[in-house]
């Protein structure tokens, strides 16, 4: 597959295929596992405390990474493991080679809330052909 930011159309939560779908929950639940095995390790070294947050969130990935804000590249929707004050970590099918990304919250009276972030955290499941990311906030929209 090639890679997310080089010009390739990305897959949606909503377009994932039988066996994506069953490969998203297991990733979730492994990597649910795995947070809470290594919770101990990470226990006062994190600025905020996360959260479990098992839901969708918009992901635009620049076209080039000339593009600051990410807003006019290629959007899908995402899966969401966790949050904290900081970041939010998600898993997709896909590697995205920018750095940079813009993830956006559907809000109760369904306007969202768009958030410029950073990946610094990106690892393959490579069994399950899914790419876990955690991001962090670079600043908030008003």
């Amino acid at each position: 597959m090639v890679p997310a930011g080089s010009g390739r159309t990305v897959i949606s939560v909503e377009s994932y295929n039988r066996e994506q779908q069953r490969a998203a929950k297991r990733v979730l639940a492994r990597l649910a596992q795995l947070e809470k095995m290594e919770s101990r390790r990470h226990r006062g070294k994190r600025q905020f405390e996360r959260a479990s947050f098992r839901s969708t969130a918009i992901l635009r990935v620049p076209l080039d990474d000339e593009d600051e804000d990410a807003m006019s590249g290629e959007s899908c929707t995402v899966w969401t493991r966790d949050l904290s004050r900081s970041g939010v970590s998600f898993i997709c099918p896909f590697e995205i080679e920018s750095k940079r990304v813009t993830l956006g919250f559907r809000l109760a009276d369904q306007s969202i809330k768009w958030y410029p972030a950073e990946i610094v955290r990106q690892r393959e499941i490579a069994d399950e052909r899914f790419w876990d990311y955690g991001i962090v906030f670079r600043s908030v929209n008003a």
